[in-house]
């Protein structure tokens, strides 16, 4: 797929799953668990133990799934996810280099932003989505406020989104989520606790549905 057509994808979605784990040893069963459950865009972060590897594996086994790479905040992280397989990258920053290095490398990125001059300047080097993060802390009201200025850009909310706010967010103008806590413990230690992954994924992508409707 192309750069454009990932795009497409992840904002057609509106859901980004984020694997983040302390150890390596569940994260294809989670990816397996979050793909069941109706959510295809899967991001596995830096901080994941063997995330190259994990990457590498999950585009194999899950080709109909789109997955990326998160907390990438240096050019050599950057460099790593895309060797791995990742088919878009994600910051917690504003880090313009990675921009550059993705799009080189025909795939989107997905911006960590908080202030408005952060979002400017990740618009201006043509950050493909803006994520806001991280958007539970500052509240629903903070969003408003930095999106009226950049009506144009898709935002998306990290942190702090669950079924219980998710439509609040819809109305606010969120273009999309990026999801972990909500979907599954960080503190994942066994393969019973990912049975509940696919139950949870389920819930959201309904309960999406229907804040969209």
């Amino acid at each position: 797929m192309t750069r454009q057509q990932i795009l497409e994808r992840i904002l057609s979605e509106k859901l980004v799953a984020i694997i983040r784990l302390k150890r390596d040893t569940y994260v294809q069963e989670v990816v397996k668990n979050i793909i069941n459950g109706g959510i295809p865009i899967v991001e596995i972060t830096s901080n994941t133990p063997n995330f190259k590897e994990e990457i590498s594996k999950a585009r194999e086994s899950f080709p109909e799934a789109v997955i990326g790479a998160g907390t990438i905040f240096t050019k050599q992280l950057a460099i790593d996810a895309i060797e791995a397989g990742a088919q878009y990258l994600v910051t917690p920053s504003v880090n313009t280099d990675i921009i550059s290095i993705a799009h080189s490398n025909n795939i989107p990125v997905i911006m960590g932003c908080l202030t408005p001059t952060e979002i400017a300047v990740a618009v201006e080097h043509k950050a493909d989505i803006i994520k806001l993060f991280p958007a539970g802390n500052f509240g629903i009201d903070y969003f408003k406020t930095v999106k009226a200025p950049f009506s144009d850009a898709k935002i998306f909310a990290v942190g702090g989104v669950s079924a219980n706010n998710i439509g609040e967010w819809v109305k606010a103008g969120a273009a999309g989520f990026g999801l972990g806590g909500s979907i599954y413990p960080s503190s994942l230690d066994s393969i019973e606790e990912c049975l509940s992954i696919t139950k949870n994924a389920k819930n959201m992508v309904e309960t999406l549905k229907d804040a969209f409707s």
